[in-house]
């Protein structure tokens, strides 16, 4: 009985789009951490008369995907409000999407369809898997915020120090940075050189100045599955193998009835 209700409130968790459609909150997950609609490497963030703003990007993952099936989800950094819009056009070919939206802010697409997961290695060479996260802070620009403490090392990297009290109490294994470069719009993943969960101190080393974000993990590594592609090829092939042996099995029997037939 207890599972039966708990399936009846994940149920009506319900939301409302831009365009009227009411949907299953639990039916969608994002595809990555928020980004945000001024630094992220979108194709175009135009200003409409109407004082909209409409936002076209490319993401590979998107390929191939049903329309019906995304959403882009904002947050308004003016009140939290969050809100789910449709998608104006969509291109599944090559993952083309555009949106328009009433305010700019953090955002990220969600689906009700499959998707891979990508992992990316972070500036320590381990990999994690950006869907895991989502942002705890807006973007903050390292060129120009005023941190706590600022120096480079030999090689040009910069070393931050930082106080962010979001981050009061949380384990140092579940933070991590996404930093942009301005130059190629490429988003890189850092782990935290140090970091006094007391305080929410934060010491990270860039490799160039830009706009980061600070994240959290939100899903537990056990509530991720990541296709091996090696493995999925291995059993691929090993598939495709036993369905030869199958069929020339099935063929030398076809052979060997019709030989004693004709006898």
């Amino acid at each position: 009985m207890e599972a039966e209700t708990d399936a009846e409130d994940a149920e009506e968790e319900t939301a409302v789009t831009n365009k009227g459609t009411e949907i299953n909150l639990n039916d969608y997950k994002a595809m990555f951490a928020m980004a945000d609609m001024l630094v992220d490497d979108s194709k175009a963030l135009q200003i409409k008369e109407t004082g909209e703003f409409k936002l076209t990007m490319t993401i590979d993952a998107l390929k191939d995907m049903n329309a019906e099936y995304l959403l882009f989800v904002t947050t308004n950094p003016d009140d939290g409000t969050i809100s789910f819009i449709e998608p104006d056009e969509f291109d599944a070919e090559t993952g083309t999407i555009t949106g328009t939206f009433n305010h700019v802010g953090p955002f990220t697409i969600a689906t009700k369809g499959e998707f891979e997961v990508q992992p990316q290695v972070t500036n320590k060479d381990n990999v994690i898997l950006p869907q895991q996260y989502e942002a705890l802070t807006s973007f903050v620009d390292l060129a120009i915020e005023d941190l706590d403490n600022i120096s480079y090392d030999m090689d040009g990297h910069v070393q931050v120090k930082f106080t962010c009290e979001l981050t009061v109490g949380m384990d140092e294994e579940d933070l991590a940075l996404m930093t942009i470069n301005q130059e190629t719009k490429e988003m890189k993943y850092l782990e935290l050189d140090k970091f006094d969960e007391k305080t929410g101190e934060i010491t990270v080393t860039f490799e160039n100045l830009g706009p980061f974000v600070v994240m959290t993990k939100v899903i537990p590594d056990e509530d991720i599955t990541v296709v091996d592609e090696e493995e999925e090829t291995s059993e691929e092939a090993t598939e495709a193998e036993t369905s030869e042996a199958a069929t020339e099995e099935a063929t030398e029997e076809e052979t060997s009835a019709a030989a004693k037939e004709s006898k």
